[in-house]
């Protein structure tokens, strides 16, 4: 644990998306989000408002980052108890049921309507 915070991991992506579906507001650039970047540094960034198509690429990329140090974080965690995440990949399809039915299927219906 790291300042209160579980787990740690840095991701140099500097992206801001609002609203992908609604009102999509994508910011990116080289602006690094601080107070040094907005005070001190040359840095730059773009908003690209209305752009729905972009807007949800840029979500989708957001949360298979999110996605792959979720699992990482979860495998690190059982191997900190001394435990493996065996069993928890499947041979046949029924692994995809949690995705594909009930709150699972809710999420994907909002994300990719």
């Amino acid at each position: 644990m790291q300042g209160g915070v579980i787990g740690f991991a840095i991701v140099h992506s500097k992206l801001i998306v609002i609203d992908p579906f609604t009102n999509p507001i994508v910011v990116t650039g080289s602006h690094n989000f601080s107070g040094s970047a907005s005070t001190n540094n040359d840095e730059n960034f773009i908003i690209v408002r209305d752009n729905q198509e972009l807007a949800k690429h840029y979500a989708a990329h957001i949360l298979s980052v999110y996605q792959h140090y979720r699992w990482l974080a979860f495998v690190n965690g059982l191997q900190g108890k001394g435990k493996s995440p065996d069993g928890y990949l499947k041979e046949n399809d029924l692994w995809q049921d949690p995705q594909l039915k009930g709150l699972g299927k809710r999420e994907l219906d909002f994300w990719v309507r």
